[in-house]
């Protein structure tokens, strides 16, 4: 994916998730590791687009980062809580063995930091795509056994309360200002004012 890219792709899985979301208040976006919630916010800074929708989804607490959950609830004889060494309890098998994609990521990273993405193999790219489709899946799988865990646990397990995702009066009240500055500085005879006025909020 080109920087050009980037933007709308961005733009296109923000509105994906917003949209589902209103859909299904209760929903959750489940990931693993605190990645996932970064990125966002870095691409939401880099393109100074979907800051509101980001800001809703991290207070109304969508983002689930199940590593967490993993290890507030679950002693597992593994020397590490990563997804891979979790897959053997809950059973999920990899379509790409490790070793290999390694070798495909390598490889694709070598190619992007010397600007040679057109040169990328197609069967490098296909490798690292199912690669990510194994930890996308696993993590599916991982929450999946989690909650049949904690079906059989027995006791009181409630889930916590969602806050309200809504921005207080107080924080709505300063991005309106925010706004309303970021618009005044946005002139084209002074193009360091611009970039001032992504900064504001």
């Amino acid at each position: 994916m080109t920087a050009e890219e980037e933007k709308p792709a961005f733009e296109w899985f923000v509105d994906l998730v917003m949209a589902r979301w209103s859909l299904h208040p209760g929903m959750h976006v489940y990931h693993f590791s605190g990645y996932e919630p970064g990125a966002l916010k870095r691409l939401m800074g880099r393109h100074a687009t979907r800051a509101d929708e980001i800001d809703r989804l991290l207070r109304g607490r969508v983002l689930v980062d199940l590593h967490i959950v993993l290890k507030r609830a679950v002693r597992a004889s593994v020397e590490t809580y990563s997804l891979k060494a979790l897959e053997a309890f809950h059973g999920f098998e990899r379509k790409i063995p490790l070793e290999q994609a390694s070798h495909a990521m390598r490889r694709l990273q070598h190619a992007l930091e010397l600007g040679k993405a057109g040169e990328i193999d197609h069967t490098v790219r296909d490798m690292v795509q199912d690669y990510n489709a194994d930890d996308c899946l696993s993590t599916l799988a991982l929450r999946d056994w989690l909650e049949r865990e904690r079906a059989t646990a027995g006791g009181d397990l409630s889930r916590p309360v969602l806050p309200d995702a809504a921005a207080s009066e107080r924080v709505t009240e300063r991005q309106r200002r925010a706004a309303d500055l970021a618009v005044r500085l946005q002139r084209p005879e002074q193009p360091g004012c611009e970039i001032l006025s992504h900064l504001l909020d």
